[in-house]
């Protein structure tokens, strides 16, 4: 008897073991996955100004801004949000790599992960 995630149950027989088992660890991995791509997804913010990260990350979601990656700004931007500046090479579907302007300074950025670690 194998339990699987969703709190179904099947049978295995012994001579298929093997294989039945690989096929429901293939199906709970496939779950997971799904779920951590749809909650990636649904929290990540895209935002375009200083002002709207802080609402964002108060929403449980991590922001997206364009950064221009000098330090200055950085500082501004952690400061300003009680937060953290999480990832900058960004390689998501659900970022966009085409860049824009630093939320701070206007210079061109780089989309940039900012959130707050408890």
């Amino acid at each position: 008897m194998a339990v699987k995630r969703t709190g179904g149950k099947d049978s295995i027989s012994l001579a298929s073991v093997k294989g039945d088992t690989a096929r429901v660890l293939g199906e709970v991995t496939d779950a997971l996955r799904a779920r951590a791509e749809e909650h990636t997804e649904s929290h990540l913010s895209p935002v375009n100004s200083l002002d709207a990260i802080s609402p964002a990350l108060d929403a449980g979601n991590v922001a997206v801004v364009n950064w221009c990656r000098q330090k200055e700004c950085g500082d501004v931007i952690e400061e300003r949000t009680n937060a953290s500046i999480l990832g900058t090479e960004v390689r998501s579907q659900y970022v966009s790599d085409t860049g824009g302007p630093c939320i701070v300074c206007g210079k061109q950025g780089k989309a940039t992960l900012v959130g707050r670690a408890y």
